[in-house]
């Protein structure tokens, strides 16, 4: 059941306030219904990716995080480039927030495998293994990047997919450690949306589709093969329900941190706020979009591709939701959201202020949305039948024809 519908609450019906009913309309949200409130939220510091919570952490979630759900957890999320991701299939394909240069970029959608584009300079790091470290040491920062690059040398070479490996030192309780991730250096582009539904607005605003996916390749020109990704969740998510955006922290370090850099697990739950005096569900429309494309100054008209689908789209259907996390910081845009069964919920997209100018909600690209969009609107069938179904189809063609042939919906 979704819990957002069109209502038709526009600036023009709330005309004495300008700035509250712009903001209504372009969120696309129902503007009834009840709101938790922070004290009932209870959005946990973030958690270690390595070790299960205990204590009060522990008895404030509603499930129980295991060493093997956080394994996986932290195997799935990515960190490409300064942002982050996860792998959402077993063929490398990732999920992530559009860089800087490919959100002034033009729509463009890779109907094969031959047409995914190279993109030079962008890598993403995968986490892989983690060893104590026995010896000294060195002190002199030349001898300390020799130091990591031997490290990383060694287990490359002890691994099956072999490849290039970094290496993260972190101080483990009293243990310092090596933490090894996997470098892919080369990734291709297989989705960008369209400039005027992915960016951010005057005002910050949602619904926004700002996602890109990338794929993954060996070094010999191959998609990457995973065990570790983040299946699409088929039912979405619920108002309330508790959510996890798993966060991992490579940077270009040159020293031995004395603190620990390994990144975090961050938990929330899906929730609205007040805005104005409106209590706001959480949940913002393929709707809103429409509305927001017609009314807000973004330069740039609505695509021919969406309004020649709009008979088509569902438009009660989630586009963005609101989640609110402890903290909410830079490095989370493009991070997987997910649901404790590791369902690919959506990835965040940045934040959503209050009117005092504070972010307390992080803003979420919704799968079902998404969804929507990929089947009636692009028609990237390849894409989404290799996201929701796990098939993977070399071609467009292939996947309309296997469509067809399963009247899959």
């Amino acid at each position: 059941m979704l819990t957002a519908c069109p209502t038709g609450r526009t600036d023009r019906a709330l005309a004495k306030n300008r700035m509250r009913p712009l903001l209504l309309a372009l969120l696309g949200l129902t503007v009834w219904g009840t709101v938790p409130s922070l004290a009932q939220e209870h959005p946990l510091a973030p958690l270690s990716l390595f070790d299960p919570p205990t204590g009060e952490q522990a008895q404030h979630l509603s499930v129980k995080l295991t060493p093997a759900w956080l394994d996986m957890t932290r195997r799935a999320a990515l960190r490409v480039g300064t942002q982050g991701g996860a792998f959402v299939s077993s063929f490398g394909l990732i999920a992530t927030q559009c860089s800087e240069a490919e959100s002034q970029a033009p729509f463009f959608y890779a109907p094969d495998l031959a047409t995914e584009r190279p993109l030079a300079g962008r890598q993403a790091f995968q986490w892989a293994g983690r060893e104590a470290i026995t010896t000294e040491v060195p002190s002199t920062e030349p001898e300390r990047a020799a130091f990591r690059d031997s490290l990383a040398a060694v287990y490359g070479a002890s691994t099956e997919e072999g490849g290039d490996y970094a290496v993260v030192l972190n101080q483990a309780g009293a243990t310092l450690v090596a933490d090894y991730y996997r470098v892919f250096s080369d990734l291709r582009l297989v989705f960008n949306a369209e400039v005027g539904t992915r960016a951010q607005g005057a005002v910050g605003a949602l619904p926004r589709l700002a996602v890109c996916f990338l794929r993954a390749y060996d070094a010999a020109g191959e998609p990457v093969r995973v065990d570790h990704f983040f299946e699409w969740s088929m039912e979405g998510v619920k108002q309330g329900e508790a959510t996890f955006s798993p966060i991992p922290e490579v940077s270009s370090q040159t020293a031995v941190h004395a603190s620990p850099q390994q990144g975090a697990l961050v938990t929330g739950v899906v929730a609205g706020q007040t805005y104005a005096g409106q209590a706001i569900l959480p949940f913002s429309t393929l709707f809103g979009l429409y509305e927001r494309l017609a009314t807000e100054d973004l330069e740039v008209a609505v695509e021919e591709s969406w309004a020649a689908a709009r008979a088509k789209l569902d438009l009660r259907m989630p586009l963005n939701f609101l989640a609110a996390f402890a903290t909410t910081t830079e490095a989370q845009r493009g991070a997987a959201v997910i649901n404790q069964h590791h369902e690919w919920l959506g990835l965040t997209l940045g934040t959503f202020a209050d009117e005092a100018g504070e972010s307390t909600r992080a803003v979420v690209l919704d799968v079902r949305g998404l969804r929507e969009a990929l089947q009636h609107v692009y028609e990237a069938r390849r894409l989404l039948l290799e996201g929701m179904g796990g098939d993977w189809v070399p071609t467009e063609e292939e996947a309309a024809a296997r469509m067809q042939a399963t009247e899959w919906e």
